[in-house]
């Protein structure tokens, strides 16, 4: 291989600075620049549209300044880069391109219309993927509009659930809790594992196993095995060290408490914050819970349960909900089921949006073309504003979103050349002009 061709191979594949020091690896000295300078010489060539054609767009720089990118979905190449996305660019693009017969596209304005301007003889096909998360959004919308009556709603169903559980319950059962956060997870961990290796180390010692056998056995120290040995009985997690913490003066009270079967958490917290305590509250869940499994009151791997008090309560988000309302039925836990049940039975905009959702998925994952008609029209005629703005959405753009349920051509191949593209343009340590760019994304190495 000559060595201008290795350069340029380098110079494509690695840009200017990651390049200069790939060619010293290789005993070529050469600077960042001489090897943009080889890229500039080699240019973009002859711009050669293709039969059917997809575009998208990318960022120069993020809900700042973007870009277009057209590639040839048959041939899997990049076509050409613009340096906009407006429906003018697009449109005189295209004009130069009358060869172009199909096109696919996401649901913009910009390219909706410059399409149909610059290649009126293509036919456009709407990417399924932006139509499902235009879907997404309506639900959302739907769900901001009944956001203090979803919350309400749940407060009861949530109340309702603990007043009816008994009081044994384990509360890791239920989806509507706070979330148990990695810290506490680990310290129950930590302690489970701990109460294994006592009884293992015990075990092995009433079964005749010398200090020296036991710690071959368990992979233990022997000062380890025999500090075991001299706990009788397992007392926790061993302390390697001690820090002061605000709940240090109220430790002896809370622990004749829970000694006295006192373990509702929310109630002894009440009770040490009129004493002065000003710590949060997770801290006495806690040293409650860790008293309760020293007294054998707890078994070791289940929580306190307890009612928590309102603030933490973890309500539901708005994505979590849209999540829920565009699952089937057969997907969600039965809290889950429970309680969009109690809130679809109250709120019949809500159970319209949902049904509405799931049909249009049905139509769009199953490509039936047939049935889209009949779902516009229904859907039009909605008592909600904003199913019936998604159907208007849908009419104004029918011809493409029928054509993305009989044709097999999608946007699905534009993303991952956009993120060939990001990859480019990030190696590229801030020389990515525009230029510089085009001539490395439309040219295959």
């Amino acid at each position: 291989m000559q060595l201008d061709e290795l350069l340029r191979l380098i110079a494509f594949a690695n840009g200017g600075e990651c390049g200069s020091r790939v060619a010293a690896e290789l005993r070529i000295p050469i600077s960042p620049q001489s090897l943009l300078r080889l890229i500039r010489r080699q240019g973009v060539g002859a711009i050669v549209g293709g039969r059917i054609l997809g575009i998208d767009d990318w960022a120069f720089a993020k809900r700042k300044r973007y870009g277009a990118l057209v590639v040839d979905l048959e041939e899997h190449r990049v076509v050409d880069l613009l340096p906009d996305r407006l429906a003018g660019t697009v449109s005189e693009w295209m004009q130069k391109h009358a060869e172009v017969e199909i096109v696919t596209r996401d649901r913009g304005d910009n390219f909706i219309s410059g399409v149909t301007k610059g290649a009126p003889q293509a036919r456009q096909v709407a990417d399924r993927w932006h139509l499902h998360h235009n879907l997404g959004e309506m639900l959302k919308r739907l769900v901001e509009q009944h956001l203090s009556e979803l919350h309400r709603l749940f407060r009861d169903h949530w109340r309702d659930r603990v007043n009816t559980k008994s009081g044994n319950a384990n509360r890791s059962h239920s989806h509507f809790y706070k979330g148990e956060s990695a810290a506490e997870r680990e310290q129950r961990d930590n302690h489970e594992r701990y109460r294994q290796r006592h009884e293992m180390v015990h075990a092995l010692a009433h079964a005749g196993k010398s200090v020296r056998e036991i710690a071959k056995t368990t992979g233990l120290a022997r000062t380890t095995v025999q500090s075991i040995l001299n706990m009788p009985t397992y007392t926790g997690v061993p302390q390697r060290g001690q820090c002061s913490s605000p709940i240090d003066r109220y430790s002896d009270f809370i622990a004749q408490n829970v000694a006295a079967g006192r373990i509702n958490a929310v109630q002894l917290y009440k009770e040490i914050q009129k004493q002065g305590f000003t710590g949060v509250y997770s801290t006495v869940w806690r040293l409650v819970r860790c008293f309760a499994r020293q007294l054998g009151q707890l078994a070791s791997n289940v929580p306190v349960v307890h009612q928590p008090p309102p603030s933490t309560i973890s309500l539901p988000s708005v994505f979590e909900v849209v999540q829920w309302l565009m699952e089937k039925q057969h997907t969600l836990t039965p809290e889950q089921t429970g309680f969009l049940q109690q809130w679809l039975g109250s709120m019949p905009a809500i159970r319209a949006g949902r049904d509405a959702a799931l049909r249009f998925t049905e139509i769009l994952t199953e490509r039936k073309p047939e049935k889209l008609e009949a779902w516009v029209v229904e859907a039009a005629a909605s008592s909600s504003s904003v199913i019936r703005g998604f159907a208007k959405g849908i009419k104004a753009d029918y011809d493409a979103v029928l054509a993305a349920l009989q044709l097999p051509w999608s946007n699905a191949q534009l993303e991952g050349q956009v993120n060939r593209l990001k990859v480019i343009k990030r190696v590229m340590y801030g020389r990515a002009k525009f230029d510089l760019l085009k001539i490395r994304v439309m040219t295959k190495i």
